[in-house]
């Protein structure tokens, strides 16, 4: 195993917290590299487009989160949520769907 190698699976071996979609994209393509996949045939496993798996690595806010579960599964990845010590980041409050007339 070289260095690179070694590295990405370190990084998916441990606990990592997700708080943001390009943290997410970066486990799933430190676990993809692990598993010694191309982008190309990690996409034709995973019946998605190399475009998708892109944008999902690149940390893309707008990726379709059941595909993206999906993938994380193919690649042995299941998602948990964890209490947080404390908020990395705080939405603003809101009182419900507003409408346009």
């Amino acid at each position: 195993m070289n260095s690179s190698s070694a590295k990405y699976s370190a990084f998916v071996e441990e606990i990592s917290p997700i708080s943001s979609v390009e943290d997410f994209g970066r486990i799933l393509r430190a676990k993809r590299k692990a598993q010694k996949l191309t982008i190309h045939d990690a996409a034709a496993l995973a019946g998605v487009s190399v475009q998708f798996l892109h944008d999902l690595e690149s940390g893309k806010p707008s990726i379709q989160m059941g595909r993206a579960l999906n993938y994380a599964s193919m690649l042995g990845l299941g998602i948990a949520a964890l209490k947080a010590t404390e908020p990395t980041r705080v939405l603003p409050e809101t009182t419900g769907p507003t409408r346009q007339p």
